[in-house]
């Protein structure tokens, strides 16, 4: 997992190192180390300076344990520390079985926490390792509470191989009496962690009662007298050691080492590279070598840049020191160390610091995509509401992001009043460039506001393309005239349109943009509209590649569909088993389930599994979150718009019957203005299914003149067929012949086989063997047998060993695990991410029917045997 991708820098979750000459402390080390081994939870907690981290790390060490370690920041909302811990696990290779990215972008759904959770407990549970240990520093930090609900559940779900370690200065906000009565809480406190008379005196010798005195045993007050013995104040507390670093230690550095530490205390860690940023000096590595000379209460981060972190007690001396300077010069060290701040929320904070509100505003927007898969919408938000109020009304820039988080939220009407409100601010501004993105935005949700046949077009929001135009404002409003052209069946223009899009973007690899640009649903069944529906899932296989699991399954899923209206159900099968794959990798995203689990269940459908299908149909419902809102209404209703089909093609009336019934409980209750046509054919089933057959025909009849030329979906065809259907079982030959023939005659234009399967193949078939169909000419009469009596592709075969059949790439994968290589030396040999070997990984234990990567190397063995 990469953590930019998560807008934290790398060193958040690299252990610190046991540093030389720290003070030896082996039988706090060995009863720690005890209770690491044992305990499902061992909680060191007290306040600073009791060398806490101190204490963990040579407790590690004397248990030889291995372990993973995540620094808690106060900017830690949910995502980013479930992130945080994730990247922090990598180097042991759990066998994660859906994409941990995807779990932590979806995380602040109401089970996101449940589900992250119990995907890291299971694959903790497969890891093989003998005992390891979870370090969580600085947990008094975290003040986000859903991070405590994800967190306080998870010593007790740990497997036995795991252990959980908190160190933090106050006790976490979670129910630890559990704990406790049960025997599994190891707790080291102030008292534990003081030193013993015998320890100060093995390091004072004749001095210790006096010292004892001074510091009761305090660490850090010990290792500060030790080094001035001299000095008669004592150091009991956190405030009197600021006081003292203040007048004893820092007055007593040289005044550049003394300087450089003050303007650095802006810089959570200190690198040369970094320190020589914010100071402009060029003896940055001389100094920081000072610092460890000196042993200046520091730790350093396991990291291949020397990098070091200093105690919070002796940065507070710091601040307390970098306070006292100008406020011109605080601001400029603060802009220094904003621009080289890997981690984007501390660069935002930074920013703020400065003084330079705008700054913090651009580098939100700049970083809107990592910020919402590191911290959510909420994340985003939340940074939004620590901007100046008067900035956020009247910044262009901010409207327009509110505008395309409303539009991945399908908030239409929300995204159409922000991109307008955005126009308009572009405009007071002069900003032509930013004005024109907006208006094109604006016309999209304007659009897509207004329904099929009648789409509103509002010429204030109208862009005219110049040869100064950006690439992202073209792909904008050429996606909009296609839409527009679509809901006008002008298809030789909605061709047009994107192919435009298409050609701006074949030289960019912005999965982004391509995520904007799939065409919906509805293009499918429309003949003219293949090329463009082949040339997205090309192009879009092409950008995702195996990087981006998601685009990839979209891709697929819009490639299996095409593939499956053009009667090729055997390589529709198998591009939408992929894309379902994939959307499990992903954690079920909305966005994609809509491409792959409608073809999914259009597939099998076909295939005459109609029972199997609505079952798994009914099962991934559960599984996307926010289908149907909090009314129980929402955008699900459109899953059991296409099961209501799907049961009316196996001719399952009962099936459908409940599929109407879901879709009625949970449809908006005037639908959606563009799915009007949609009601219309609802209520034709409706009475279908009541047995009021002239109001069913009636109604069939209206939605057909509604839907025109535009046979979205095969609708208009299955219509008609329906229609014919309903006349024949009626013993109106002459009205089924009139359906027929104003059907088919246009058909060879507009729709496919799979069209007219909508219908249902019993039904098609009687159709054929009726007098009604001498009405039809050879070519129609034609299709309508070959419809009525296709044999589709049965369902592929399992292998003789009960397995999935496993591709040529992940046999390479499975060959090198079996060797007992790394995720990151797989990808490195086989020229993939790591992040696309974990994904191998989980299918091939899927495929396999194992659960640890040790299962698979065995039963790789024993098939190669």
């Amino acid at each position: 997992m990469s953590n930019d991708a998560f807008g934290f820098a790398r060193t958040k979750v690299q252990p610190p190192r046991l540093r030389a000459g720290l003070l030896a402390r082996p039988a706090l080390a060995g009863r720690l180390a005890t209770a690491l081994r044992s305990c499902r939870l061992t909680l060191v907690s007290a306040p600073g300076g009791f060398g806490k981290s101190s204490a963990m790390l040579q407790a590690l060490a004397e248990g030889r344990l291995a372990h993973t370690w995540v620094s808690c920041d106060v900017d830690d909302r949910l995502p980013r520390l479930a992130a945080a811990i994730a990247a922090a696990l990598e180097p042991f290779d759990l066998p994660w079985r859906q994409d941990p990215e995807a779990l932590v972008a979806t995380i602040e759904r109401p089970d996101g926490p449940r589900a992250f959770r119990d995907a890291l407990v299971n694959a903790l549970a497969v890891t093989e390792v003998e005992r390891a240990v979870l370090v969580l520093d600085d947990v008094h930090r975290l003040t986000d509470e859903p991070v405590h609900e994800l967190l306080a559940p998870l010593a007790w779900a740990l497997p036995p191989a795991w252990g959980l370690a908190v160190l933090a200065r106050v006790d976490p906000p979670w129910p630890l009496a559990r704990l406790r009565a049960a025997g599994e809480l190891a707790e080291f406190r102030q008292d534990d962690l003081r030193f013993s008379a015998e320890e100060v005196k093995a390091l004072a010798g004749d001095s210790a009662p006096a010292l004892l005195a001074r510091t009761e045993g305090w660490p850090v007050g010990v290792t500060l007298a030790l080094g001035n013995a001299a000095a008669a104040q004592p150091v009991r507390s956190e405030r009197h050691a600021v006081d003292y670093l203040r007048s004893e230690v820092l007055d007593a550095l040289p005044a550049d080492l003394r300087d450089f530490l003050v303007c650095t205390s802006v810089l959570p860690e200190l690198t040369a590279m970094r320190t020589a940023a914010v100071t402009a000096r060029a003896d940055t590595v001389r100094l920081l070598d000072e610092v460890e000379r000196r042993g200046l209460f520091y730790q350093e981060v396991d990291n291949a840049e020397r990098t070091l972190r200093l105690h919070d007690i002796f940065r507070s001396a710091l601040d307390a020191e970098r306070r006292l300077l100008p406020p011109s010069e605080q601001q400029a060290l603060w802009h220094r160390a904003a621009e080289t701040e890997p981690d984007v929320a501390r660069r935002f904070d930074s920013l703020l610091q400065a003084g330079d509100p705008g700054g913090a505003a651009d580098t939100l927007c700049a970083e809107a995509p990592t910020l919402v898969a590191a911290s959510g919408l909420q994340g985003v938000l939340a940074m939004l509401a620590r901007l100046p109020p008067a900035l956020v009304e009247h910044s262009p820039r901010i409207a327009l992001l509110r505008g395309i988080l409303a539009w991945e939220a399908v908030d239409l009407q929300a995204m159409c009043d922000q991109m307008k409100r955005a126009v308009s601010l572009y405009d007071d501004a002069g900003d032509t460039e930013g004005r024109d993105l907006a208006r094109a935005y604006a016309a999209l949700a304007i659009n897509a506001l207004s329904p099929i046949g009648n789409p509103r077009r509002e010429p204030a929001y109208d862009v005219e393309i110049g040869p100064a135009t950006p690439h992202r404002t073209r792909v904008i409003v050429a996606l909009h005239l296609a839409w527009h052209a679509f809901d006008l069946s002008d298809f030789e223009a909605t061709n047009r349109h994107y192919g435009e899009v298409f050609d701006h973007l074949a030289r960019e690899r912005d999965p982004a943009l391509w995520y904007q640009v799939t065409p919906g649903n509805a293009y499918f069944g429309n003949r003219a509209l293949e090329p463009l529906l082949l040339r997205f899932a090309d192009g879009a296989l092409r950008v995702a590649g195996d990087d981006y699991p998601a685009l990839r399954g979209t891709a697929l899923a819009v490639r299996g569909c095409q593939l499956l209206w053009r009667g090729d159900t055997a390589a529709a099968r198998a591009a939408l088993d992929e894309a379902m794959s994939l959307w499990a990798w992903c954690n079920h995203p909305q966005t994609l389930a809509t491409y792959a689990l409608t073809g999914w269940l259009l597939c099998r459908a076909v295939q005459g599994e109609i029972d199997a299908a609505v079952a798994g149909l009914h099962d991934a419902l559960q599984r996307v979150d926010g289908l149907f809102g909090a009314d129980g209404r929402g955008p699900g209703w459109y899953f059991h718009w296409y099961e209501l089909r799907c049961a009316l093609m196996a001719e399952r009336d009962d099936l459908a019957r409940q599929a109407l019934a879901s879709l009625r409980r949970t449809a908006p209750g005037t639908m959606n203005s563009s799915h009007t046509g949609v009601a219309r054919v609802v209520d034709a089933y409706d009475c279908w299914l009541d047995g009021d057959t002239a109001r069913a025909a009636a109604l069939m009849d209206d939605a057909r003149r509604y839907y025109g030329a535009n046979d979205a979906q095969g609708l208009v065809t299955a219509l008609g067929l329906q229609r014919a259907g309903l006349a024949l079982d009626e013993g109106d030959d002459a009205a089924a012949a009139t359906a027929l023939v104003q059907t088919l005659g246009g058909l060879p234009e507009r729709g496919f086989e799979m069209s007219m399967l909508f219908a249902g193949r019993g039904r098609l078939q009687r159709l054929v063997a009726s007098r009604a169909a001498r009405a039809l000419g050879d070519a129609q009469r034609t299709l309508l047998e070959s419809a009525a009596g296709a044999s589709p592709a049965p369902a592929p075969a399992a292998p003789a060993d009960g397995g999935e059949a496993m591709s040529a790439r992940e046999l390479e994968v499975l060959a090198q695990l079996a060797a007992g290589d790394s995720n990151k030396v797989i990808a490195r040999q086989l020229g993939l991410s790591p992040h696309t070997v974990k994904r191998h990984v989980a299918n091939i234990l899927g495929k396999l029917g194992v659960q640890s990567r040790g299962q698979a190397a065995a039963r790789y063995r024993q098939l190669a045997v």
